[in-house]
């Protein structure tokens, strides 16, 4: 069976960040189990105008999962709109000392020169806000990438591991299925000696009664024939593990469709249990249920 390197568990992490002119923006993504994809986004309402495009780029790369999403913005104290204009505090720090000596005060404290506004904020520069939120818009666009990039890696290499797991089971499920359709107590002679056994005690049980028509020995010992037959079942059986093949080799989402496909594996084992006519071939068909759901909680984390 040749396994494909592109389905991807639900579970993983990325980030990424990206910075122009003093200003970061980063972004973080956590991925977990879901039954469908579901995006919660946090961001500043300086980038709500970029809310959409990041849903349809998540959207786009993503398949299936809840995904808890946080995009930041930092600025470095050269873009902070708060300065130490040094004039002014010169400025001011001359007149207040004027002032001081004039009126017999005390000095001027630096505490007390700071306090003007005037010292600690340059005026406004005028802010091109198209200009704004185009480097915004870039910079999330950039950090978007990385954590998209960083959240598939990781999302891929779990997915290969829970595949190889999958592999494992699904191998287990075959040597069951092998297991039974071998074993001596489904073969023809086998099934024909209980036959006969259980037509003798049928004879029997019914000895002192009315001759039994010929019709209805032939009925009773169809349904014991056919409640010895599991070749069905198993035939059944080893056909869905050609699916589980097939979709393990093309890839892509196919956690749902294993997760029905187990659903069909654990008919066909139920079945085979309830007709089991040796306590060896219930055992093994207990161990392949046990096997399925192993396979179907392992499903339960693919995209």
């Amino acid at each position: 069976m040749t396994i494909t390197q592109n389905i991807e568990s639900m579970t993983g992490f990325g980030s990424g960040t990206a910075e122009m002119d003093g200003t970061t923006v980063s972004v973080e993504i956590r991925s977990v189990n879901g039954r469908a994809l579901d995006m919660r986004l946090r961001l500043p309402d300086v980038l709500s105008f970029a809310e959409k495009t990041v849903r349809e780029k998540l959207k786009a790369a993503v398949s299936r999962g809840n995904l808890q999403v946080s995009i930041s913005i930092e600025r470095s104290d050269e873009t902070s709109s708060v300065r130490l204009n040094a004039e002014e505090f010169a400025s001011v720090s001359s007149r207040l000392k004027s002032l001081a000596h004039e009126n017999g005060l005390s000095p001027p404290t630096v505490a007390d020169i700071l306090s003007f506004r005037s010292v600690t904020q340059l005026p406004d520069a005028p802010v091109d806000e198209d200009a704004e939120q185009e480097k915004l818009s870039a910079l999330t666009d950039r950090a978007l990438r990385d954590a998209i990039a960083e959240l598939s890696t990781q999302r891929k290499a779990e997915g290969c591991r829970t595949v190889e797991v999958l592999k494992e089971h699904r191998n287990g499920l075959a040597e069951g299925s092998r297991k039974v359709r071998d074993h001596p107590a489904l073969s023809m002679e086998a099934i024909s000696t209980r036959l006969r056994e259980q037509l003798t005690r049928l004879f029997a049980s019914l000895e002192d009664q009315a001759p039994i028509e010929k019709d209805r020995v032939a009925a009773e010992a169809a349904i014991i024939a056919v409640k010895a037959d599991v070749s069905e079942e198993i035939d059944r059986f080893d056909g869905h593990l050609v699916t589980v093949d097939n979709l393990l080799s093309a890839g892509g989402v196919v956690g749902k469709r294993l997760e029905f496909i187990c659903q069909e594996l654990n008919r066909e084992a139920n079945t085979l249990c309830s007709k089991s006519p040796d306590a060896e071939i219930t055992e093994i068909g207990l161990n392949m249920k046990a096997l399925i759901d192993k396979i179907r909680e392992q499903a339960a984390n693919l995209a």
